[in-house]
């Protein structure tokens, strides 16, 4: 929460104010792991081994040691972020000599449903747009190095889709990856109490939402020791933006045992840093007190129209 931009101002005589600005940059150490996917014999290419780079900021870079296995294996990134964060398009080619012409950049997405040339580098013009300016795109890479990794800014939902990093060489041709861009959307939560009267029926109890989440949020109840007298139903539905929006209720029957009594909702998704809790009491009211308040402020309330109206009789 303490990135941003520092300001630091000098004030002179007779000049007046002398002021810098010193911009902080927070890194996050990711959080790292290396799964073997034991495979079964086969014919088709399938994951042998998945590494991983967690929560990192600003992201990091994965790259295979592969020793002699050379054109036996390929690598394939794939980049998640949150919304509105940026993105790194990691690129880069080795294992050649060859003499390298061109980098160029399409992209098949959300906003851009059909395959879109839209970066170059060259040793000529240098990092360009084509096909319209984007400045959101900054080329981090380095020609000679044959790296042509992009950084996207301010990402947004029609950015998710396939990024294909394209190399030109000579003699050889074309060389090409695809990186695959999944976007995150944190869920808006909610927790609200229905206020059931006393009853025998099943009713729901409260309602615990998480609104707008890209993938999908899990939603769960934390309801101690009430154990069987409550149930959880929950129902998702998908937006077209792709994102969903997740809705659990907590059923039972609205007894005094049921009233002033704590229940917890607990809602975890890979764009929200922690898994969020939230906190809410059942309420439950009386159908007879609730008739007799109505009463009662209804008989005052005549009396206050009565001598409102008619003083001259009281």
């Amino acid at each position: 929460m303490d990135e941003g931009n520092y300001t630091c101002m000098f004030t002179l005589f007779p000049s007046g104010i002398h002021e810098t600005a010193i911009p902080l940059i927070v890194p996050v150490p990711p959080v790292t792991s290396l799964k073997d996917a034991h495979p079964a014999l086969g014919n088709d290419e399938v994951p042998l081994i998945t590494c991983t780079a967690a929560g990192s900021k600003p992201p990091a870079e994965v790259r295979w040691l592969t020793g002699s296995l050379g054109e036996k294996v390929r690598p394939s990134t794939n980049s998640s972020l949150h919304a509105n964060g940026a993105a790194v398009l990691p690129c880069k080619l080795i294992g050649t000599t060859e003499t390298l012409t061109q980098i160029s950049w399409q992209r098949l997405t959300r906003g851009k449903p059909r395959t879109d040339n839209f970066y170059t580098i060259s040793s000529h013009y240098g990092p360009r747009s084509v096909n319209g300016r984007d400045d959101r795109f900054r080329f981090i890479g380095s020609f000679t190095d044959k790296e042509g990794t992009l950084q996207l800014s301010n990402v947004t939902l029609m950015d998710e889709g396939t990024y294909t990093c394209v190399f030109t060489l000579f003699p050889s041709g074309i060389h090409e990856t695809a990186i695959p861009l999944i976007v995150h959307v944190p869920p808006v939560t909610s927790l609200k109490d229905a206020h059931p009267a006393l009853g025998n029926d099943e009713v729901p109890l409260i309602t615990c939402t998480a609104a707008g989440s890209k993938p999908p949020a899990e939603v769960r109840w934390l309801t101690g020791t009430l154990g069987e007298k409550v149930r959880p139903s929950t129902n998702s539905s998908l937006h077209a933006n792709g994102t969903t929006t997740t809705v659990s209720w907590l059923f039972g029957v609205p007894t005094r045992e049921l009233n002033d009594r704590s229940v917890q909702c607990v809602i975890t998704s890979p764009a929200l840093e922690r898994e969020e809790t939230l906190t809410s009491t059942i309420h439950i009211h009386s159908a007879a007190g609730c008739a007799q308040y109505y009463q009662a402020n209804t008989a005052s309330f005549i009396l206050f129209m009565w001598v409102f109206l008619f003083p001259v009789f009281i």
